[in-house]
């Protein structure tokens, strides 16, 4: 399931609903089997990676945070790096014909980056592990980012705002903004591109040239688009 989608929009309308028919304080919980929904219709392999990533995670930090010794505190994040890095390389390569997960890299960065935190004493590990697979598969962030600091995020992200009309328009337009680059401008492109790269042989001087330049434009449209989806999703919401 991708943003610019009709099952995506539904999806979206869904949790929305519900969302605002929650206590302001307890809204936050829906969001868990939101993320796992979305990470199941990407693939029962990209829900199993995730989740397996968020325990791993949760473990990591939780036993960095408790070690008195600073070496071994080291030690811990010094096996985290190749764990994470480790399996990056492994789906990247030896298995990138059978496991795809959607968005490992992201999502795997931001674990190393917790851990990390955690390590530096720039907050304490998370207790609820319910909290930190939430913000570990948020669906918005989980498939190109953007990258987010835990630190920054629990606080928006589990003590959501209320309902805000004007909030919920200028969401909205953001939305709509990031759906005109990614289908009107990032989609019409990769026509064209798709077209020359098929048929190298059969193009010339400036086509060439401005093929080049079309393809950087649907690439800066193509993500910048997407980025506007997922913060005017999570503006929608009140995060």
């Amino acid at each position: 399931m991708t943003f610019a989608t009709k099952e995506f929009a539904i999806f979206i309308s869904i949790i929305f609903l519900i969302w605002n028919l929650l206590p302001v304080n307890k809204r936050w919980i829906i969001l868990f089997p939101a993320n796992v929904y979305f990470c199941y219709r990407a693939g029962i392999q990209c829900l199993i990676f995730i989740l397996s990533v968020g325990v791993i995670t949760y473990f990591m930090a939780m036993i960095v945070d408790k070690i008195a010794s600073a070496k071994a505190k080291k030690v811990v994040i010094w096996l985290e790096v190749p764990i994470f890095t480790g399996m990056l390389v492994l789906v990247r390569t030896v298995f990138s014909g059978i496991v795809v997960p959607l968005g490992l890299s992201f999502y795997s960065l931001m674990c190393m980056s917790y851990c990390i935190d955690v390590y530096r004493g720039m907050y304490g590990y998370e207790k609820n592990i319910y909290k930190l697979i939430t913000f570990v598969s948020y669906f918005p962030h989980v498939i190109q980012g953007p990258f987010n600091n835990y630190g920054v995020m629990k606080d928006t992200l589990f003590s959501p705002k209320a309902f805000d009309y004007n909030r919920c328009v200028h969401a909205m337009y953001r939305i709509s903004f990031g759906l005109m680059k990614k289908i009107v401008l990032a989609d019409r492109i990769s026509i064209i591109i798709e077209d020359v790269y098929a048929h190298p042989s059969g193009y010339y001087g400036l086509t060439v040239l401005f093929t080049a330049v079309m393809y950087s434009i649907q690439l800066y449209a193509d993500f910048s688009g997407y980025m506007d989806i997922a913060m005017g999703v999570s503006k929608l919401l009140g995060i």
